[in-house]
């Protein structure tokens, strides 16, 4: 069977008896933590962003849209035409608001392989999508975003979700204000490069490499270039863990800690700067965990994650948007 008739942007090809290993839960970790939902009614969620008016941007790839959880309700900001499967978010902290109501708005198509603009809709609450990024590179499988204060991000290039496929994943370099256009691979060679952020200083890049299940550390030169590749953190396979296990979404919690999302086993590890493990917190019910964002103000970690629709590899997906105060905390 085909891959996309699971999950998008997992796979290429996988068996009936590899589907049933997918949905058998790894068993629980001793003394840790469990994610509270807060928000249901996604599919495959991915990419949340916190929103400058309140609230957190989801981009869900199953649901071909960008939503907006607020004050408890979920509510659907855009649907592109054709197959986007949007999967991550990034805000341009430079646009002005009349851009839309949360700034410039950019995000990744993952089955489309493109990055595209949102703009306000004639109502308020919603957003259409603009042809305006269009001709931006054709990058393959563009999964996960980071930006900086400037409004040039980072995007990951995963290549094919298949373990046997290394070395297709990349990360790219867009500036959007560069008349130059000056678009570039910055590092590759990954095992399906997926989740990626930047420090708050904007002088390190963490890339994850979900097959290996690492994470990658990187120094940021100021015209966009890294160098000084070094390993931050093996995240450790649990015991009877799928072939699909692996790390995924990165979030940094201020300067001293940075939450790492391990896709097919529902944990999200927290580690400290040195890459040593402080907590280790769970997503119950919902094993296929893939991104993070940190409110700083409420102290609370956002995890979007999902799982096979009535335990059917075959029917799509369930979402959800976990939440956890102090993430510091074991």
């Amino acid at each position: 069977m085909m891959a996309h008739m699971i999950a998008p942007s997992r796979c290429r090809l996988v068996t009936t008896i590899a589907c049933t290993m997918w949905l058998a839960a790894p068993a629980p970790v001793a003394h840790a933590r469990p994610m509270e939902i807060v928000a249901t009614g996604l599919e495959y969620p991915e990419g949340p962003v916190l929103a400058p008016g309140g609230g957190i941007l989801i981009a869900d790839m199953e649901l071909n849209a960008i939503l907006h959880f607020n004050n408890g309700a979920l509510a659907k900001l855009a649907e592109p035409q054709g197959p986007c499967g949007p999967t991550a978010i990034v805000l341009d902290p430079d646009a002005p608001r009349e851009t839309t109501a949360h700034g410039r708005v950019l995000f990744s198509c993952h089955l489309s392989a493109k990055i595209m603009e949102a703009e306000r809709e004639p109502d308020p609450a919603r957003l259409r999508f603009s042809p305006k990024l269009e001709d931006y590179i054709a990058i393959n499988r563009p999964n996960d975003m980071t930006g900086g204060r400037d409004g040039a991000f980072y995007v990951t290039s995963s290549g094919e979700f298949d373990p046997g496929l290394s070395g297709q994943g990349s990360v790219w370099f867009v500036n959007p204000h560069s008349r130059a256009r000056s678009d570039k691979s910055v590092a590759e060679g990954f095992n399906y490069a997926n989740g990626i952020a930047l420090s708050p200083d904007e002088r390190t890049l963490l890339v994850s490499e979900h097959f290996t299940n690492k994470v990658w550390r990187f120094a940021v030169a100021a015209d966009g270039d890294l160098s000084a590749k070094t390993l931050f953190a093996t995240l450790p396979v649990p015991e009877g863990a799928s072939w699909l296990t692996g790390a995924d979404g990165i979030e940094f919690i201020g300067n001293d800690a940075v939450a790492v999302a391990q896709y097919g086993a529902g944990r999200v590890f927290v580690f400290d700067m040195n890459g040593a493990v402080i907590a280790i917190h769970e997503t119950p019910g919902y094993p296929l965990v893939t991104n993070l964002v940190m409110d700083p103000a409420s102290q609370t970690l956002y995890a979007t994650a999902s799982r096979p629709k009535d335990g059917n590899p075959l029917g799509g997906h369930e979402g959800v948007l976990f939440a956890l105060t102090d993430p510091l905390r074991p």
